[in-house]
């Protein structure tokens, strides 16, 4: 299973079983979720600041208000339902995949470039600025790539590289416990 690439920089390797995949898929919904309330705390803060302004214009604020109201509620809605369906399709067709007996993975890190195999098999591919976040559980540094790829790192499996090269490789990263 092992692939070999010049100028490997970081690589990880382990066994990523259902439990496992379960807590990054959760990991990654929490993350959603809090960045939902940061949006919902800015919003209050500009209704807020926008009320203070035009408050001698009481009706237009109460229909600017009610549509952004609604608006928040269904994206909200839609986000957590969104997150929900997306984190459960995730892990059964992992389990589909692997008949609950999981899979070997291997992740390379090279300079701008990061590979991933499950049982030596190409699961991702991409490029250094095509991913998007980076987060952390109890168990797991994970890149997020476009198309809601998780590319996970356990942090006890790196046989080049380490922790620290991961956060520095992606310093946007947020902490997820």
């Amino acid at each position: 299973m092992t692939q070999k690439v010049d100028n490997v920089v970081i690589m990880n390797q382990y066994h990523y079983t259902n439990p496992l995949m379960e807590e990054v898929q959760d990991a990654r919904s929490a993350q959603t979720y809090r960045n939902l309330g940061t949006i919902i705390v800015l919003l209050l803060i500009t209704a807020f600041f926008t009320y203070r302004e035009y408050v001698t214009h009481k009706m237009t604020l109460c229909v600017l208000f009610g549509i952004i109201a609604v608006g928040c509620l269904i994206a909200i809605i839609a986000t957590l339902v969104g997150t929900k369906k997306g984190a459960e399709k995730a892990k059964r067709a992992f389990r589909d995949e692997f008949k609950n007996k999981g899979c070997q993975v291997q992740v390379m890190i090279e300079a701008s470039h990061i590979r991933a195999y499950r049982d030596g098999k190409k699961y991702a591919d991409f490029r250094r600025h095509e991913l998007l976040n980076a987060f952390e559980t109890d168990r797991f540094f994970v890149f997020q790539a476009y198309g809601e790829v998780l590319i996970p790192l356990k942090k006890d499996a790196f046989e080049e590289g380490s922790l620290n090269d991961c956060r520095s490789y992606m310093p946007d990263k947020k902490e997820v416990h």
